[in-house]
């Protein structure tokens, strides 16, 4: 099993990553490195073949949240890959988080 991120989910790391930056020096980094482990994690629970928990579904995607900070990881299993579609902040409103997942569905 193999983790890919869309481009727009590279970004939105980014974004995030520079927003927590500007809060505090050296919290960006933290926030990167945490979004790393939960992606990782992630990895690690759908390469086993027995799952031991069930996704949470929103819009079509898998839903994983973050252990340390308030974002999820939205995403779709297709093997042998996981495709990351978006990582977006858990305070957005549902309307816009589910506009955004519609203009990251996979073609």
């Amino acid at each position: 099993m193999t983790l890919q991120l869309h481009d727009l989910a590279k970004q939105d790391l980014f974004l995030a990553e520079d927003f927590y930056e500007q809060q505090e020096p050296g919290l960006g980094n933290y926030f990167s490195e945490s979004l790393e482990a939960d992606l990782e994690r992630l990895l690690e629970l759908h390469s086993d073949h027995e799952l031991n928990f069930t996704p949470k579904k929103y819009q079509g995607y898998l839903v994983s949240r973050s252990r340390n900070f308030p974002w999820s990881i939205y995403y779709q299993c297709q093997n042998p890959h996981l495709n990351v579609q978006a990582i977006l902040d858990q305070r957005f409103s549902p309307t816009r988080i589910k506009a955004i997942l519609i203009t990251r569905q996979p073609s």
